[in-house]
């Protein structure tokens, strides 16, 4: 109805995808894979699917390696590259997950079930049928998991020989029950490892290094369990590497960014100002901060000359009117950054 009285109505847009990609994921659970496309094709049709969004969609999915695993956080990530993927047959290599559906036993084991499916590809969850409908918050205190780690990684990040990934997981829930269960003991709740958590890092342990893993830079920090010290950042994305990055050669991949920053394209951006999703539409600040993240590498390296080529396409690209003061502020951190 409200689409019907303002076909511009930016929210309308976005609920009415929304609720399409809902939809979409239900088919899915219910393994009618051949239905998930039809919503999908339907909200095209409607003209709730931005062409800025879609251009960004392809970025995301663009910014990963070939075989490779996308967390994704938020609904407008997950169903801009979905749509991509099923709309365009679009890097049909890579198993999109929406981390907070993981605690829904129907989806994932509806990718257990399609690790081999040429529509919306799983993968290997390394639970049993059994297990995945009794999930549950399991008990846990703050645990390490040591990860064994292939040679061909051990070689290319220098790491000593039998070197282990070790994974500080803490319990992300906690009851009000109180125990004590040895005399003397300092009373204490009881904390839980919750299902999404628990599966996360089952798929983690079962893909052992051999499908590379991305995340969303949407995600709130409390999702990632920890994994975001490992993490390396690739502009719209993050990888997962089998060391701690930070202040490392493997915090930032610069060649990625560079690609990404000097070689992308970004036609399609502008059309935001037309076709503003209001809850959605901050998403593309993540361009900026991509361009940043690059301009800092810069100048930390002694490169401060190379700054005002970002510069330049920043002004190129991203700099379309749409919310200029903000653009301005972003320049503003460009600018001081050559100083």
């Amino acid at each position: 109805m409200a689409l019907k009285l303002n076909p511009n109505f930016g929210d309308a847009k976005y609920f009415y995808f929304s609720q399409c990609c809902a939809i979409a994921i239900e088919e899915y659970q219910n393994n009618r894979l051949d239905k998930v496309k039809l919503q999908y094709e339907r909200a095209y049709k409607r003209g709730v699917i931005p062409d800025w969004a879609i251009e960004m969609g392809k970025n995301m999915l663009n910014l990963c390696d070939s075989n490779a695993i996308l967390f994704t956080h938020g609904d407008f990530p997950l169903n801009i590259c979905l749509f991509v993927q099923l709309h365009y047959d679009y890097r049909k290599d890579i198993t999109i997950v929406p981390l907070a559906l993981l605690e829904s036993p129907s989806f994932t084991l509806a990718l257990s079930n399609n690790v081999s499916s040429n529509i919306i590809r799983g993968l290997k969850t390394g639970l049993t049928k059994e297990q995945i409908l009794d999930m549950h918050p399991y008990k846990w205190d703050t645990t390490i998991v040591s990860l064994p780690i292939p040679d061909s990684l051990i070689i290319k990040y220098s790491l000593s020989n039998g070197y282990k990934m070790d994974w500080l997981i803490e319990p992300d829930l906690t009851s009000n029950r109180v125990v004590a269960k040895i005399n003397g003991e300092r009373p204490h709740e009881h904390t839980y490892l919750s299902p999404t958590r628990a599966v996360l890092l089952n798929i983690i342990e079962t893909n052992n290094w051999e499908r590379p893993i991305y995340f969303t830079k949407t995600f709130e920090t409390y999702y990632l369990a920890g994994l975001d010290k490992y993490f390396q950042n690739c502009g719209l994305i993050s990888k997962l590497l089998p060391i701690k990055t930070d202040k490392t050669q493997w915090k930032v991949n610069v060649q990625i960014l560079e690609k990404f920053v000097f070689e992308t394209n970004l036609e399609k951006l502008k059309t935001i100002i037309s076709n503003d999703q209001p809850r959605a539409s901050g998403i593309i600040y993540l361009y900026s901060i991509s361009y940043l993240t690059l301009a800092d590498y810069y100048q930390s390296n002694n490169r401060k000359d190379e700054v005002q080529k970002i510069i330049d396409k920043y002004k190129q690209n991203l700099m379309i009117g749409f919310n200029s003061e903000l653009e301005k502020k972003y320049l503003d951190g460009f600018e001081a950054m050559k100083k």
